[in-house]
């Protein structure tokens, strides 16, 4: 039986046990429920998971199967909803998360644009970028690789393309309300903090009241809500360097092209120069240097 079984346990590593039985028969479970496990060499917390698993009754609701924790060195058996930790409700000021961090550090290095970028990075938004955790703004914002060595014809015309659908982009925010941005962080958290079922069963609930975040969930939530929390103000802060990178260098490189066409190559190369400063890896600088370059020595 369950009982005989938990009692070798106990006989043979020496564990305090303790087993509360009127709350498990309230499950279906009583002290002759059967067993019958044949295993050498294992554990003794697994040959106990196996034996709970053996006397687990066939229901829907998965809190009231069978469990064990460890509490100040005794090991207590009970259900899952009698041994749930006890929750504590403390509040979030996420208000960072709704607003744009400020970007001077970013404008310095080109002034005559600063404005200009300001006022399309107003119409950014953070929240319509979100896919995963994992956030990778770096590659989504980067150019296509053109690849090979194009003729310079080619060059310009990719370059021109690669502006025209950016200033597309641009042009064409789809910015969410603030409703919606609560939606999406409400949807993170109960998706990665915790078993999904503790918010669906509203064991752990979650609200927003002018910027805060109030959640009632379990000390170890609460530790890894902090954690995430953390991670997304830091991916906020990415992606908007990250995108204040690429307006920045599109408007450098729109400067140094009208330039070009101007057939002023070396207010080009300025240009193209300052575009490389903000971002080295820029492959339309490069490109357009390239060219800028090619027709000087000419």
């Amino acid at each position: 039986t369950v009982d005989q079984a938990i009692n070798f346990l106990r006989d043979t590593t020496g564990a305090n046990i303790a087993v509360k039985w009127p709350t498990l028969e309230l499950v279906g479970i009583d002290q002759d429920s059967l067993v019958s496990i044949n295993l050498k060499r294992v554990p003794a917390h697994v040959l106990l998971r196996l034996v709970l698993e053996q006397v687990t009754p066939n229901i829907y609701d998965v809190f009231d199967g069978p469990t064990f924790t460890i509490r100040e060195g005794l090991i207590v058996i009970s259900t899952m909803r009698d041994l749930r930790p006890a929750t504590d409700t403390r509040v979030y000021d996420v208000r960072s998360l709704f607003t744009k961090p400020k970007l001077q550090a970013s404008l310095y290095r080109n002034q005559p644009c600063a404005a200009e970028l300001i006022e399309l990075l107003k119409q950014d938004d953070w929240w319509s970028q979100y896919e995963a955790l994992e956030f990778d703004l770096n590659d989504a914002l980067s150019s296509t690789n053109s690849g090979g060595n194009p003729s310079n014809k080619h060059r310009i015309g990719l370059l021109k393309r690669e502006g025209e659908q950016r200033e597309k982009e641009l042009a064409n925010p789809m910015p969410l309300s603030k409703e919606e941005k609560i939606d999406i962080l409400a949807e993170i958290i109960q998706t990665t903090v915790g078993d999904p079922n503790e918010w669906l069963d509203e064991e752990s609930t979650l609200s927003e009241l002018n910027g805060n975040l109030i959640v009632k969930t379990t000390p170890e939530n609460h530790a890894a809500l902090s954690k995430l929390l953390l991670l997304l103000e830091k991916n906020q802060a990415k992606h908007f360097k990250a995108r204040a990178t690429t307006i920045e260098v599109y408007l450098l490189l729109e400067a140094a092209e009208a330039a070009r066409l101007k057939q002023d190559y070396k207010g080009a190369l300025k240009k193209t120069n300052q575009a490389l400063r903000v971002d080295p890896n820029s492959r339309e600088a490069q490109a357009l240097k390239e060219i800028v370059t090619g027709t000087l020595s000419r």
